[in-house]
C-alpha cells in the first residue's frame, strides 16, 4: 500500500495502471450526503488486488481524474457523485467504463443477510467469496483507534474527524481496493456461468439514469414545510394534552412521548388483556398493530388507543418534515438516493429522504416538493401493474379476461366485503385485501399489514376473510398457481426464475408469488424509465417511488409530455396490456 506525498512521483502508479487487469477504485468521505454543507472527499484509493495507492484530492486531482476511469467500484454511483461534488470529476467520466461488484453480487444473490443471504457489504462478500476478514479487522482497528483519539462512536464523526494520515484510517481505506479487485475477479466468472451478463448490461446504464435524478434533486418549499411542521406539532400537542388530561396517561420526553408504563396501566384498567409480548423484554406489545386492534373497540379502551395512534401519526409526519430539512443540500434542494436493486426482488428503493413513507391521504409532506420554475409536476404510474403482471405470469383466464374487458379487478373483494352496492371508499378499503391475496397472503397477514399501514382505518379481520373468500372464488387459477410455486420452493428448490429470466433465491416458500410478480413489475418499470430516456424525456425525471415516476416538466408542454410519457411507459407483457396513468398535478407533488 502506497501513500504518496504532494511532490512524490506517480510514475509507478501510472505504470501499474497500464498493466492492470481488474483495476479498482474507492473514496473515503466525510459523510453520506454528498450535497450536505461541509461534505468532501478526503481520500481516493486506486489499484489492483495486490497494490493500493491512496491519493489526496488536494494533491493529486489530475491523477484522480485519469485513474478513476474504467474502474471497478463497490456502489459506483455513490463514489461517482462524491467525486463530482467534491473533486470536480465529471460524473460521465467516472460512469464511462465503470463496473460494480455491488451490482454483480446482487445479481448472484439479491438477498440481504436478514433474509439468509450473503449480504452486500464488502466485509460480508469478502468473507463469503474470498475467505478473508481483512475488512472487518480493519474496521475494528479503526473503531479502536477512534476511541483512543476520543472521536466518538458514530461513523460520521470518525470519518470526518480522524487525522487524514492516521495509519489505521489509511489501512482501512486500502482494503476497499484490494477487496473490490479480488471480488471482481471472483464474481465475473460466476455471473458468466449463470448467464447474468445481460442483466449487468441492463443495470449499469439504469443506475446511471437513476443517479441523474439524485444529482438533479427536488425543488423544496421551506415555507410550506415549516407551516406543515408547525401544524403537526400543534396536532401532537393537542393529542398529548388529551391523553394526559382525559385519559390520565403520562407524557415524557422520550421519542414517542407517551409513557409506555402509564399507557399499559391505563389500558389494563380499562379491561385490556394482553395477547402479544415483546421477545426482548417480555412486556406487552404496544405497537401500531396492537393499538389499531384495540382502537376498533367501541369503548373507552378503543378511544384511548385511537388517541395514541393520532399522537404517533402527528409525531411521525412531523419527523418527515424535519428529515427533509436535515437532508437539504447546499443548493436548497433534496437529493434522495434511488437504489436500483435494493430489495430481494430487485425492486428499487429510496434512501435519505423518506419519500416512500409519505402518506397519500395527507398532502402536507408530499406538498413540500414542488416543480421547478416555469414547470409543473407530472406524475405517472402503472395502472394495477401487480394484478396485470399476476394475470400474465399465472395465466388465470378470468383475471386476464377481466383486464382485457376493462372490468374492475377489486370488485370481487369489495362485493364480498361490502355487498354489490359498495362505495368508492369501500373499494379503496378492499384493495389491500386483493393485493395481499394475489401474493397468497393469509387473513392474519393481510390484516396485520393493513393495521401497520393505516391503523386508524383498518377493517375488522372478519371483513378481510370475506374479501379473501370473494377473491378465491373468482380467481381460482391464480390461487392454484401460487400454491404450485410455494410447493416447488418447499420441495427444496429455492431458485425461482422470473418471467423476465432473473434467478432469485427465495428463502421462505410463502414469498414465492410475491417474488415472481414484484420482480417482473420492477423490470417493466425499469424498461419504462429507459424508454423515457430513449425518447428524450429523461432530463425531466425527478424521482421514482414504488411504481410512480415524478417529473418536473415545462408548463406549456405538459399535455404533450403527459401523452408521450403514457405511450413510452406502456407496453404489452404476455398478451396483457401494461397501461400507464399520468396526471398533471400542478405546482406541487400533492393533490
Amino acid at each position: 500500500m502506497y501513500v504518496p506525498d504532494a511532490d512524490d512521483s506517480l510514475d509507478a502508479l501510472y505504470a501499474l495502471r497500464q498493466g492492470a487487469g481488474m483495476w479498482a477504485s474507492d473514496t473515503e468521505s466525510t459523510g453520506l450526503n454528498q450535497y450536505a454543507p461541509g461534505f468532501r472527499v478526503r481520500l481516493v484509493q486506486v489499484g489492483t488486488k495486490d497494490e493500493a495507492w491512496i491519493l489526496r484530492p488536494e494533491w493529486h486531482a489530475e491523477a484522480i481524474r485519469h485513474l478513476t476511469r474504467d474502474a471497478w467500484w463497490h456502489n459506483w454511483v455513490f463514489d461517482a457523485i462524491s467525486l463530482e461534488t467534491s473533486v470536480s470529476v465529471e460524473f460521465g467520466a467516472t460512469a464511462d467504463g465503470a463496473r460494480c461488484t455491488d451490482i454483480l453480487s446482487r445479481l448472484i444473490d439479491a438477498r440481504g443477510r436478514d433474509k439468509g443471504g450473503v449480504g452486500h457489504k464488502l466485509e460480508h462478500l469478502g468473507f463469503h467469496y474470498l475467505n478473508t476478514t481483512s475488512k472487518t479487522d480493519a474496521k475494528s482497528a479503526l473503531v479502536k483507534e477512534a476511541q483512543r483519539l476520543k472521536l466518538g462512536i458514530k461513523a460520521e464523526d470518525i470519518f470526518r474527524d480522524i487525522p487524514i494520515d492516521n495509519d489505521e484510517y489509511l489501512r482501512y481505506a486500502g482494503q476497499d481496493v484490494f477487496l473490490t479487485a479480488r471480488l471482481a475477479e471472483t464474481l465475473v466468472p460466476i455471473a458468466e456461468a449463470r448467464g447474468l451478463e445481460k442483466f449487468e448490461r441492463f443495470e449499469l446504464p439504469l443506475s446511471e439514469r437513476l443517479a441523474h435524478m439524485q444529482r438533479t434533486g427536488l425543488a423544496f418549499d421551506p415555507l410550506w414545510a415549516r407551516v406543515a411542521e408547525i401544524e403537526y406539532n400543534s396536532e401532537l400537542e393537542l393529542a398529548e394534552d388529551r391523553l394526559e388530561r382525559v385519559w390520565k396517561v403520562e407524557q415524557t420526553a422520550s421519542y414517542v412521548h407517551t409513557s409506555r408504563k402509564s399507557l399499559q396501566r391505563r389500558l389494563e384498567e380499562l379491561g385490556i388483556q394482553w395477547e402479544r409480548f415483546s421477545e426482548k423484554s417480555g412486556e406487552p406489545s404496544l405497537d401500531a398493530e396492537v393499538l389499531a386492534q384495540i382502537a376498533q373497540r367501541k369503548n373507552d379502551a378503543g378511544n384511548l388507543a385511537y388517541d395514541v395512534l393520532k399522537a404517533r401519526r402527528a409525531k411521525h409526519y412531523g419527523d418527515y418534515i424535519r428529515t427533509m430539512f436535515a437532508q437539504l443540500g447546499t443548493d436548497s434542494r433534496l437529493h434522495p438516493n434511488v437504489r436500483p436493486m435494493q430489495a430481494a426482488t430487485h425492486r428499487m428503493s429510496v434512501t435519505g429522504v423518506p419519500v416512500q413513507q409519505f402518506p397519500r391521504e395527507d398532502p402536507r409532506p408530499r406538498g413540500c416538493i414542488h416543480a421547478d420554475e416555469g414547470h409543473v409536476i407530472l406524475s405517472a404510474d402503472y395502472a394495477q401493474v401487480e394484478f396485470r403482471v399476476g394475470a400474465a405470469v399465472s395465466g388465470d383466464p378470468v383475471m386476464r379476461a377481466d383486464i382485457l374487458n376493462g372490468d374492475d379487478l377489486h370488485a370481487a373483494t369489495a362485493t364480498a366485503m361490502f355487498g354489490p352496492a359498495f362505495t368508492k371508499s369501500d373499494r379503496q378499503t378492499a384493495k389491500p385485501v386483493g393485493f395481499g391475496r394475489l401474493y397468497m397472503g393469509t387473513a392474519k397477514g393481510i390484516h396485520a399489514g393493513m393495521m401497520k399501514s393505516d391503523p386508524l382505518n383498518c377493517p375488522p379481520i372478519g371483513l378481510v376473510k370475506r374479501g379473501i373468500a370473494g377473491y378465491d372464488r373468482r380467481y381460482r387459477a391464480s390461487i392454484q398457481w401460487g400454491n404450485k410455486l410455494m410447493a416447488e420452493i418447499k420441495a427444496g428448490n429455492p431458485v425461482l426464475v422470473t418471467a423476465t429470466g432473473r434467478p432469485l433465491i427465495v428463502e421462505k416458500p410463502w414469498a414465492a408469488p410475491n417474488y415472481a410478480i414484484q420482480s417482473v413489475a420492477r423490470d417493466i418499470f425499469a424498461h419504462g424509465i429507459n424508454r423515457l430516456w430513449a425518447r428524450g424525456y429523461g432530463e425531466y425525471l425527478r424521482l421514482v417511488v414504488h411504481d410512480e415516476v415524478v417529473m418536473s416538466v415545462p408548463a406549456d408542454r405538459a399535455e404533450e409530455i403527459k401523452a408521450a410519457v403514457q405511450d413510452a411507459m406502456g407496453c404489452t407483457f404476455k398478451g396483457i396490456p401494461i397501461e400507464t396513468e399520468a396526471q398533471i398535478m400542478g405546482e406541487r407533488w400533492a393533490k
